[in-house]
């Protein structure tokens, strides 16, 4: 019986048929198998998303240093940002600034006299090279639930290849 050309997940350590691995433009293959991959981009997406938002919160503050605006008037003076993201931004610093709600439903954002967030320089964040930098527990406990079914499943098939045949 042909065996089917098999590598090992640079990841997880798990010794896959090499169709589960994505295939560069010059033929070769990835390190990491689809699943790990896949489970890497959504923890750096996550990271880029907080980036932007700690940066937008940072040039917010800066423009209300001015005086009390609304998230509206702040993303027209930041320019090319949507009045929701403003408004993202800020309530993830509630310590640094205060929301007051008007009658007519809009909202007036004031500095506190709290000290600006200081933005995590990214040569201090975790690496983006590093397979398991903001990955939060939920994808950790997929990756081990992954791995003991593929075990399980490669014990099967080794099982099934000791057992001689009539």
């Amino acid at each position: 019986m042909p065996t089917m050309p098999t590598k090992t997940c640079s990841l997880c350590g798990v010794e896959k048929p090499q169709s589960e691995f994505n295939t560069r433009p010059n033929g070769t293959r990835f390190s990491r198998c689809k699943p790990c991959r896949s489970v890497i981009a959504c923890a750096n997406r996550r990271l880029q998303r907080q980036y932007q938002r700690e940066e937008l919160a940072e040039n917010a503050i800066q423009v209300l240093a001015a005086g009390p605006l609304s998230a509206n008037q702040i993303a027209h003076r930041i320019g090319d940002v949507t009045t929701q993201a403003v408004a993202m931004a800020l309530a993830s610093v509630p310590a640094h600034v205060t929301k007051h709600l008007q009658p007519h439903g809009a909202a007036i954002y004031t500095v506190t006299g709290a000290a600006p967030p200081q933005r995590t320089p990214r040569s201090h964040a975790p690496s983006l090279y590093d397979p398991w930098a903001g990955i939060d527990d939920e994808h950790r406990q997929w990756m081990e639930h992954y791995r003991s079914l593929h075990r399980a499943r490669q014990e099967r098939i080794a099982a099934r290849q000791e057992k001689p045949s009539c």
